[in-house]
């Protein structure tokens, strides 16, 4: 009961220990060793024998060994693809985002003509709407246009309590509104916009309402607005119209909203050019300081 032991382990490559205790002696008992023993050590699994945080198929042993669907985990079988932790085909992921990008997206009509816009944030029942200024303030002179409303996907209406306009004359406006239209798109404030990339485009084409589109990013071009700011747009081949002004631009890949659409090539006046759309990058907000408020038409 008394002196010190000294206890030696080692792992083998098949979960068995192997131990060995040697006494180290005291003023009543020589020193001693034990013998080797092997000692196996079972790892835990499910019921199936699927080791915990293992996959089986698509299922994923827990902590608390039941198996439990996660394909982010584990993938899918049969060449599906993972997206909201569902199998699915390609096309199917691709009827999913559109299903779920719709309810953020509005349209929205004036005396002027009409656009789109996509719901960005929403706190203590305001909810704000990002859209081209040009599609409210159609002059560019602080004064918006007459008889502004906003349409959800349900066809739920609002009109705006305010609507502030990005300065340098930066084609972006943000319409405040006193109702709860659907729900926030998730805005990749930080994404770095690259070619290739395969996008959605939603919007209202030439009163299309709830329409979508989809292409590649093809290009990332300069340009400057008529004060001499400088930017970076987004060139899309996804077909767009009139009407599709201030609608988003996502990234099929996860529905990251990226930019919003704002104009088109012309060939000649009156004649714009199919599969040269541009939009504003999303991530252009945070470098724009002192947005100004515009007075209701």
């Amino acid at each position: 009961e008394s002196g010190e032991f000294l206890i030696n382990q080692q792992l083998s490559r098949h979960g068995i220990w192997q131990a060995t205790a040697e006494f180290m002696g005291d003023e009543f008992f020589e020193p001693s060793s034990s013998k080797p023993i092997s000692i196996e050590v079972k790892q835990l699994a499910c019921t199936d024998g699927t080791l915990m945080n293992k996959c089986s198929g698509s299922n994923l042993c827990t902590s608390n060994l039941s198996l439990s669907f996660n394909c982010n985990v584990c993938g899918c079988q049969n060449g599906l693809i993972c997206f909201s932790n569902q199998c699915m085909s390609e096309e199917e992921k691709t009827e999913s985002l559109i299903n779920r990008l719709q309810l953020s997206s509005v349209y929205i009509t004036t005396d002027s003509g009409l656009g789109s816009g996509v719901i960005v944030y929403k706190e203590n029942g305001q909810t704000l709407i990002l859209t081209n200024r040009h599609v409210i303030d159609n002059n560019f002179d602080f004064v918006a246009d007459r008889n502004i409303e906003i349409i959800n996907f349900y066809n739920e209406t609002a009109r705006p309590m305010g609507i502030i306009v990005a300065p340098n004359d930066v084609d972006l406006a943000l319409i405040t509104i006193s109702k709860d239209l659907g729900p926030v798109a998730d805005v990749a404030a930080n994404y770095t916009v690259v070619r290739g990339a395969d996008i959605l485009a939603l919007g209202s084409p030439l009163g299309f309402h709830n329409s979508v589109s989809k292409g590649i990013v093809s290009n990332i071009v300069s340009s400057n607005t008529e004060s001499g700011y400088r930017f970076t747009a987004i060139q899309i081949d996804a077909a767009v119209n009139p009407g599709n002004s201030g609608g988003g631009i996502f990234l099929t890949q996860n529905g990251k909203l990226i930019g919003i659409t704002t104009y088109k090539s012309f060939i000649k006046q009156g004649q714009l050019a199919e599969g040269l759309g541009f939009a504003l990058p999303v991530n252009l907000i945070s470098k724009l300081d002192n947005w100004r408020p515009i007075t209701p038409g």
